[in-house]
């Protein structure tokens, strides 16, 4: 098994602390992953690291202009943590260049 598909596993099975672990591995490996960055931030997000989860999704944004998911999550931890003028741009900003993107209606 991948330390890629090891990571996913581990995140979809609950287990985050470890999941954390294999996705820096992974992306030590393959820093250019720019999912992987996605996916670490869900899962730094889940253990209240929630810094580290924006710059996660900051940096899979970077890698991966053209996919929504990391701005919507970015958008999303802006709302957790209560900082609503941030998180309308970027909530705003997907609906304007993803308008099908369904999740972003839901959001809040």
């Amino acid at each position: 098994m991948s330390t890629e598909t090891e990571a996913r596993a581990l995140l979809q099975a609950g287990q985050v602390e470890q999941a954390v672990a294999a996705y820096q591995q992974a992306l030590a490996e393959a820093p250019g992953w720019a999912a992987g960055h996605n996916d670490l931030g869900v899962a730094l997000q889940a253990l209240g690291r929630t810094q580290d989860a924006g710059q996660a999704y900051r940096r899979a944004m970077d890698l991966d202009p053209d996919n929504p998911e990391p701005l919507f999550n970015l958008g999303n931890l802006m709302l957790v943590l209560d900082f609503v003028d941030e998180a309308a741009v970027l909530l705003n900003r997907l609906v304007k260049r993803w308008p099908d993107y369904d999740d972003a209606y839901a959001s809040g």
